[in-house]
């Protein structure tokens, strides 16, 4: 069976209204990407311009041209520029995975609208609600920072562990002491972390705490399952421009660490510390450990 690629950035989404039209089509990015500034028009879908400069988000799917919906308003859509509107055009989306061509919809008429903050229309569906669900796999796993920075009646409401399949642990964010975590795409792995219910208040403090106005990271949304089986929609933060994994600073591993030995399974935080001690080699990590195995000393 011929298949193409599609990229989607508006309703077809996963979690979006319109996202019953990508049943017969295979997920393969969450967190594709592609050239492009994204826009709320007057319709409930964004509009996609070309735009060197910018990057909007999305999710990429592989699917039967027969079966291949219109982004956009479902109609009129041209397979050139045309007079104006919507046109289909083959372009690169990238993934964790690499790149491949695909149809994405972009817009050429003449209105516009706001642009939409972080190219992601996903999260700023998300954004638009008073209270949301943070998924922390990283150093907020852990409340000693929330504590000295006097914000941790903010991150009281905690609603357990949460997994994110098709994701791996990654430490993909290099500073002069050291890497930082991040999540990138991996079909077989499962990232586990901590869920919080947060407000607004908790998410300006975690948008300053991770950069983003730095470009350092970008929010996303991502499901998130529950051990009682339930998927919630959740807001994180991922790495914008990433690199190979390095080791953390000790002072970062143990805030994973201990953050994490609260709240996730025995097998992910045996997996994490084998990580620190052999794969990344963090320094200082081993007597860390030794320590936390004598409580007396």
């Amino acid at each position: 069976m011929t298949t193409v690629y599609v990229f989607v950035y508006g309703s077809l989404c996963s979690g979006q209204q319109n996202h019953s039209l990508m049943d017969k089509a295979d997920l393969v990015s969450r967190q594709a990407f592609i050239k492009g500034a994204l826009y709320a028009g007057s319709s409930y879908d964004p509009l996609l311009r070309e735009d060197e400069h910018a990057w909007t988000y999305g999710e990429l799917y592989s699917i039967d041209p027969e079966f291949l919906p219109v982004p956009g308003d479902f109609e009129d859509v041209l397979p050139d520029h045309g007079g104006g509107g919507f046109y289909r055009k083959e372009a690169e989306v990238f993934t964790d995975k690499g790149s491949v061509k695909a149809e994405a919809c972009y817009w050429n008429g003449s209105e516009t609208g706001k642009s939409i903050p972080h190219n992601d229309w996903k999260v700023h569906q998300y954004l638009q609600q008073d209270s949301y669900l943070y998924f922390a796999y990283g150093s907020c796993m852990d409340d000693a920072r929330f504590i000295s920075q006097q914000v941790h009646h903010l991150f009281e409401d905690v609603k357990g562990k949460g997994s994110l399949h098709g994701f791996r642990l990654a430490f993909s964010y290099h500073l002069e002491d050291g890497s930082r975590a991040d999540i990138q795409e991996s079909e077989n792995d499962k990232v586990e972390g901590v869920l919080y219910n947060i407000n607004k208040e908790a998410l300006h403090y975690l948008f300053l705490r991770e950069g983003v106005e730095a470009a350092a990271y970008r929010p996303a949304i991502v499901p998130v399952e529950t051990d009682d089986g339930a998927v919630h929609q959740a807001v994180t933060f991922t790495v914008l421009s990433k690199k190979e994994d390095a080791p953390p600073p000790f002072h970062y591993a143990e805030e994973l660490y201990r953050g994490g030995e609260r709240y996730l399974s025995p097998e992910y935080i045996d997996a994490l510390k084998q990580r620190f001690l052999h794969d990344l080699k963090v320094q200082h990590f081993q007597e860390f450990i030794e320590k936390r195995s004598r409580p007396y000393d």
